[in-house]
């Protein structure tokens, strides 16, 4: 990604991270949450970001581009690239999607895991249910796009190139969960006024 969309982004709430606020017992007093909004405050301060790769992360990136025309092949449909979306509900939230379906109002999430067993536990989920039992770092992901976008559903895409025929790709259309998107912007805005407090804080000094 580039400079400008990292700066875009700098001490927001995103949806790839999201799930660090979302636990399910203590909000965001969690010593996850916490450190997460911490991170944004000194993102926000600073200027700065962690750019963070891997191997298993460079996997996913150059594979990307082949599981988007696998899937636009599969299902015949065009997607466009989508640049960080500030949510219209929150100025410190947003999200980046993977694409989003031309003529539809709706997005897609891909993934492609440097492990063949998390591809086979994704053609596990079956249900919305089985994606947050499972998965949550992806379910509220997928949740938040469709908070940010306005959108009622989401495409989530699994794809492998090692494995052949139809268990290459797996795609489950994930549908808006209404009472936990309620749950996510209730956390965020929460999570976003802790965060102007410590700015606050600081700014005092």
């Amino acid at each position: 990604m580039n400079i400008e969309w990292h700066q875009s982004r700098l001490g927001k709430f995103t949806a790839s991270e999201i799930h660090k606020l979302m636990g399910e017992r203590g909000g965001i007093t969690t010593e996850t949450a916490q450190t997460y909004i911490r991170e944004r405050v000194a993102e926000q301060l600073s200027g700065w970001w962690d750019e963070v790769s891997s191997k298993e992360m460079e996997w996913g990136k150059q594979l990307e581009p082949d599981a988007r025309e696998y899937y636009e092949l599969a299902f015949n449909v065009k997607t466009g690239r989508a640049d960080f979306v500030a949510a219209d509900w929150c100025a410190d939230a947003g999200c980046t999607p993977d694409g989003l379906i031309i003529g539809q109002d709706k997005g897609i999430e891909i993934k492609c895991p440097w492990n063949p067993a998390n591809h086979v536990s994704h053609m596990m989920i079956k249900t919305p249910d089985d994606f947050k039992r499972t998965n949550k770092k992806y379910y509220w992901q997928v949740q938040m796009c469709m908070a940010v976008m306005g959108f009622d559903v989401w495409d989530f895409i699994s794809y492998d190139p090692r494995f052949t025929g139809r268990h290459r790709m797996y795609v489950i259309e994930i549908p808006i969960v209404p009472e936990d998107v309620r749950r996510l912007k209730e956390t965020i805005i929460a999570a976003s006024v802790q965060k102007d407090d410590i700015l606050a804080k600081i700014k005092e000094r």
